[in-house]
């Protein structure tokens, strides 16, 4: 019988024949489909392939399928050579699934196999290695009689030497001959190499603050639900899930902030992240992108991410002005639906529309856009002709424009929320904010975007895209206000003084595929965080003005501008420091990374 999940395929003989269709049925979904495939329909076809089914009756249902011809993009090719590629595809030797994005995170199937494939043989490893002489102390965040069994076996069992163990609820304040005091959240298991990776993160003698990773364990030891964190969003990392997690301590540290408030604040459930983390510079803090501890119960909920407050600015209901800007080209059956969403589907409604006109033609267009001129004192339609350069055409509208906000959008977006405005222009409006981005759906309600991931070749991939709105998934990511490294042009607020200060949009070198992920990273430079808001909703059409790169030229001067990209920003590119090194680089739901890429991150980093 045919395996029915792809996150089972593990559990296959290699090379099975189960296993070698889902490779060929996981390519074929994200060649034509853009996406990764539903467990319902992998099982299917790959039933069908292991009942005698042809690859190529495969790719002709998907062809002539509606889902297919809604992209809008050019099938491959030679479908001969296709359909050969994909059955070597399925007959090589892969010894891991080539495409990541099947092993969920969320399986505890797949992050067992994970487990063994990769964490193991990594700790093994490190069991044999020297380390630096030191001391650990270690304080639990719960009374004596409170810790669970095993715990502090866990600590004495560490092949580093261990100092003091202390409790939110003890008397000791001393931490005698300790380097590092381990704060751990209660009740919890320590990995058997915790305190070695901690030390070997702190060689360099510049580390003096450090977070971790941890899952959870059941009653028989199975491992699940992993928290794999990320190097830079540190306000993200505290407390997601009710607590801090592992923190490692240096001794000036702890003698800084005193271990009577460390204990009392500990002990009391209070978040210590947050008022250690801005003690002590980026430089100085670690991230060890492995599981130290595991939380030994249910995984508790994920709360809201609280944001700072903004003042209001002078505006509508007290919303900084706001000038909405949109290229456009033709397509009037999107625009004018849309602009009528912005006035009258919209609360606040913004102060200013501008249309960017990239010489329409067409008569019916002529006339709407001549009468939107004339209808409302808050649209204008300013002219653009030539060829189509998004960053231009943008660049060009701010300097037209009035608003203290400028929100840079497409024109095929419709309103799901009335306040979808406000939320994002307020979340602009926050000091510590450089760019806003919203949530993005398509018409059938799944994910369009999400925040935007970024690889070292100058791609970049949208996370949760396709996953359903309702969807909850790896740490509810779809509920939570986040930082990330780069947000949607389609769909971003930033105020005037920013992109002044950034430089403005790059018009030179990029028209259309990367210059607002070029913004993103010079925002970022500038150290304002590029963050992601749930509060504000959309549906795109997306691609429905224009035809994705799939013809030679198109696809020439997509390769030739994430080029420049990956060359402008070879550091930020290395690694996207808002992403776990152990979450595959790709769309949809987060997967496992197969295999993780700790080779590139040297335990973590600031």
């Amino acid at each position: 019988m045919a395996e029915p999940l792809y996150g089972r395929l593990p559990d296959l003989p290699p090379g099975g024949a189960a296993r070698g269709h889902a490779y060929m049925m996981d390519r074929l979904y994200r060649d034509l489909l853009g996406r990764p495939p539903d467990a319902g329909g992998l099982g299917a076809y790959v039933a069908g392939l292991q009942a005698g089914k042809t690859i190529e009756s495969i790719i002709a249902e998907f062809l002539s399928g509606d889902e297919f011809r809604g992209r809008g993009v050019a099938p491959p090719p030679d479908l001969a050579a296709y359909a050969a590629g994909l059955r070597a595809l399925g007959g090589g030797a892969c010894p891991v699934p080539p495409a990541a994005p099947v092993l969920s995170a969320n399986d505890p199937v797949a992050y067992q196999w994970w487990i063994e494939a990769f964490e193991a043989p990594f700790r093994a490893s490190l069991r044999g290695a020297a380390i630096a002489p030191a001391r650990m102390a270690t304080l639990i965040g719960a009374a004596e009689a409170e810790a669970p069994p095993g715990m502090i076996g866990a600590i004495t069992a560490q092949s580093v030497a261990h100092g003091p163990i202390l409790f939110a609820d003890g008397a000791t304040a001393d931490l005698g001959e300790a380097d590092w005091l381990v704060v751990l959240p209660a009740p919890c298991l320590l990995a058997d190499t915790s305190f070695a990776e901690i030390l070997a993160c702190g060689a360099d003698g510049a580390a003096r603050l450090m977070i971790a990773d941890e899952d959870c364990i059941g009653p028989d030891g199975t491992r699940r639900a992993p928290w794999f964190k990320c190097d830079a969003d540190w306000q993200m990392t505290a407390r997601p899930r009710g607590h801090d997690g592992l923190l490692a301590l240096r001794r000036d540290l702890v003698e800084a902030v005193g271990l009577a408030w460390l204990r009392t604040a500990l002990g009391d459930g209070e978040a210590l992240l947050p008022r250690l983390a801005p003690m002590v510079p980026p430089a100085a803090r670690r991230h060890i992108p492995r599981v130290l501890t595991h939380r030994i119960g249910a995984v508790a909920p994920v709360p809201a991410r609280p944001a700072a407050p903004v003042k209001p600015g002078p505006g509508s209901a007290g919303m900084p002005a706001a000038s909405v800007l949109i290229p456009t080209r033709e397509r009037m059956d999107l625009l004018a639906p849309f602009i009528e969403d912005l006035l009258f589907r919209t609360w606040p409604a913004p102060a200013e529309i501008i249309v960017i006109d990239n010489g329409s033609r067409e008569p019916l267009s002529r006339a709407y856009l001549d009468r939107l001129n004339r209808r409302d004192a808050r649209c204008r339609v300013l002219p653009m002709p030539g060829l189509f350069n998004w960053a231009a055409a943008n660049q060009h509208a701010a300097r037209e424009a009035s608003g203290e906000v400028l929100v840079f959008l497409n024109n095929d977006m419709r309103v799901l929320d009335p306040g979808w405005l406000a939320a994002l222009v307020t979340e602009a409006c926050r000091e510590s904010t450089g760019i806003a981005g919203a949530a993005l759906f398509y018409p059938d309600g799944r994910v369009q975007h999400a925040g935007m991931v970024l690889r070292d070749d100058g791609t970049a991939h949208h996370v949760m895209r396709h996953a359903r709105a309702e969807c909850r998934d790896y740490e509810d990511l779809l509920r939570h206000r986040r930082a990330v490294s780069a947000v949607t042009g389609a769909c971003m607020a930033i105020r005037r003084t920013v992109l002044s200060a950034a430089g403005g949009l790059d018009t030179e070198h990029y028209r259309i595929t990367c210059s607002d992920t070029d913004l993103c990273l010079r925002v970022a430079a500038l150290g304002l965080d590029i963050i992601w808001t749930p509060e504000a909703r959309l549906m795109h059409l997306e691609l429905a003005t224009r035809r994705a790169d799939q013809d030679a030229e198109k696809a020439l001067r997509a390769a030739a501008e994430q080029a420049v990209l990956a060359a402008r920003w070879p550091e930020a590119l290395r690694r996207d420091r808002f992403w776990s090194p152990n979450l595959a680089y790709t769309e949809g739901p987060p997967a496992l990374a197969c295999p993780p890429r700790w080779d590139t991150l040297a335990y973590g980093g600031p």
